[in-house]
Formats: structure tokens, C-alpha cells, sequence
């Protein structure tokens, strides 16, 4: 069972991804919380909350190369690099977008763009 802490955890990741994209999930710096965050999902650990740390953790380790060498993308290696980090998040993004759903509902909340589609409507 979730306490209330780790329920808004869960939604605020939700909601920064969906809302802003994996890129902007980075740019809000909402990666700081991403070990409380895998720790919540470890307690459950099924397949889903194993496929969204994935992601997560993929986007981290891409978000943070990006923006170590983002300022050195005039070395054609280090551009090459770079494109190779923001086509990783983009995949993370897209991957968290097919699952979000599901992975949501499995903790008997709702995603933000199930919210946002229902206001709306409204």
C-alpha cells in the first residue's frame, strides 16, 4: 500500500512527462526525484513498474550525457553524441506515452491525459 507521499510522487511524474514530454520531464529538473521515485515502484515490482523504471532511468542517464556536453556540440563527436542522447529521450517519451495508461490505472490512479482530455470535455 502507497502512502499519500508516494502517490503524489507518482502522479507528478505522470504529469511532467505527459504534460511536458520526457525532454521537458529533464528541463524541469523533475530527474532529482527519479531514485525515490524507482524505490516506490520497487515495492510492487511487477513488469510494468520494471518497464517504466526503464524509461525513466534511460531518460536520466540520456538527459544528463545531453546536458553535460549540450555547450561542446561545435566537436562534430560530441554533436553526434548529442543527437544520439535527444533520440534516446524522444524513444523514452514515446515509450512512456504507450504505457502511461495502464501503468497508472494498475495503481488506481488516473493519467494526466485521460484528466486533461475529461476537463475538456467538461
Amino acid at each position: 500500500m502507497l502512502n499519500n507521499k508516494e502517490i503524489e510522487l507518482i502522479e507528478y511524474m505522470n504529469y511532467q512527462v505527459m504534460n511536458n514530454g520526457m525532454d521537458g520531464w529533464l528541463g524541469n529538473r523533475a530527474y532529482e526525484k527519479v531514485f525515490e521515485f524507482i524505490e516506490i515502484l520497487k515495492k510492487r515490482n511487477s513488469e510494468l513498474d520494471q518497464q517504466v523504471a526503464s524509461i525513466f532511468t534511460k531518460a536520466t542517464v540520456s538527459g544528463l550525457g545531453y546536458y553535460q556536453h549540450k555547450d561542446s556540440i561545435f566537436i562534430p563527436e560530441i554533436k553526434g553524441m548529442c543527437d544520439e542522447y535527444e533520440k534516446e529521450i524522444e524513444e523514452c517519451s514515446k515509450q512512456y506515452q504507450q504505457i502511461a495508461k495502464d501503468f497508472m490505472n494498475s495503481y488506481g490512479l488516473e493519467d494526466y491525459l485521460t484528466k486533461f482530455t475529461q476537463n475538456i470535455s467538461s
